[in-house]
């Protein structure tokens, strides 16, 4: 009987480990509050002023990802503008998309890079201007 009483807590216990390292499902992964900390831009057309004045504002802002697939960007620098908008990941894509509705435009697709639970690096080609890299710290809650 106590053998009985034994192997069921052992039963209980291998649940509650098993349940508490259960990962989230690749399609959340972006979710949380990010700090882009180094914006690197590869461009010819592009003028070096340019490039240094926007990595100064992008280097300030911070992404949200929420669960229900909204998000929003807020730029710290001087401008304090903020976008928002619908967010998509694709882990087997590596792909990253951000819709923005209200400004009517296409949706910016992101090459995911490196995704982990504290480090994304994604980067966007632009047609006919360049690369851009973004590297983001998720932000501890």
């Amino acid at each position: 009987m106590i053998m009985k009483i034994g192997i069921i807590h052992l039963f209980y216990i291998s649940v509650l480990i098993l349940a508490s390292c259960q990962s989230e499902p690749d399609d959340m992964k972006p979710v949380g509050n990010w700090y882009l900390y180094e914006a690197d831009m590869d461009s010819v057309l592009l003028s070096q002023s340019f490039i240094e004045r926007a990595k100064a504002t992008l280097e300030s802002s911070n992404f949200n990802f929420q669960t229900n697939k909204n998000f929003e960007i807020v730029d710290m620098s001087f401008s304090g503008g903020s976008f928002t908008g619908i967010w998509d990941y694709s882990a087997e894509k590596k792909k990253l998309t951000l819709f923005y509705p209200d400004f009517h435009i296409d949706p910016e697709e992101y090459e995911v890079i490196k995704l982990t639970r504290r480090t994304m690096i994604i980067k966007l080609k632009v047609e006919s201007y360049g690369f851009f890299v973004y590297k983001l710290r998720k932000i501890k809650e």
